[in-house]
Order: C-alpha cells, then sequence, then structure tokens
C-alpha cells in the first residue's frame, strides 16, 4: 500500500500499541472521509466520529462546533498520523493542527481541537 506524503504542520503524538486499530482499516477509513472534520457533538461529547471502518474509527474532538478550516484538506492531517505512527499493522495516534488552520466556534476561552485515529 502506498502512503502519501503530507506536509500538514501541527503536533503529532503517537499512541500505537496491540490494541490499536489497522493499518489498513484507517487507510480504507481515511479514503472515506467527507468535509472539514467537524466537532458536533455540542456539550455531550468532547469527540465526534467522522468515519467508522473496520476496526478504525478517525475522530475530530476539542470545542464544540470546531472544524478544519475551509480550504484546509482535513484528510491530510490524518495522513500524517497514518505515515508516522505506525508499528507491526497497527496505527494510533492524534495531530494537533496549528491554530490558524482551525475555525473554532468562537474566539474566548479554550480553543483546542485535534484529529485522532482510534479503535472502533
Amino acid at each position: 500500500m502506498a502512503l502519501l506524503q503530507a506536509a500538514f504542520s501541527g503536533i503529532v503524538i503517537w499512541w500505537t500499541s496491540g490494541g490499536s486499530p489497522l493499518v489498513s482499516d484507517c487507510a480504507e477509513a481515511l479514503k472515506r472521509l467527507e468535509g472539514q472534520c467537524r466537532q458536533s457533538n455540542g456539550d455531550t461529547s468532547y469527540c465526534k466520529t467522522q468515519v467508522n471502518y473496520g476496526t478504525c474509527k478517525i475522530d475530530a474532538c476539542g470545542q464544540n462546533k470546531a472544524q478544519i478550516a475551509d480550504g484546509v484538506n482535513c484528510g491530510g492531517y490524518l495522513q500524517t498520523i497514518l505515515n508516522e505512527c505506525h508499528y507491526g499493522g497497527r496505527v494510533g495516534g492524534f495531530i494537533t493542527p496549528d491554530d490558524c488552520n482551525v475555525n473554532f466556534s468562537s474566539g474566548e476561552g479554550f480553543n483546542y481541537y485535534k484529529l485522532q485515529f482510534s479503535h472502533s
């Protein structure tokens, strides 16, 4: 499987273990991803699942209504995790994109957003 190279800056945290989802499932989930990865659960949950495929789910987490800015490829950030955080056929981790690439619902207080692969 060829993995695309992406130059999306942000903080990448490698969180891969034996319980992490399969790289192949996350690659397929990434192909099915649409939109700007919006966290739209309101105050009921910190993360919103964007895609669920096999052992893998893609989540957008953080402030309600936060999303990747228009014109910025949400999948590119996730591809960075896929490229950098795999081991033994599994992948796990998250990336916190640069604030300039995220639209927050308000400019007040707590602004936090991350994208992650996790086990479904």
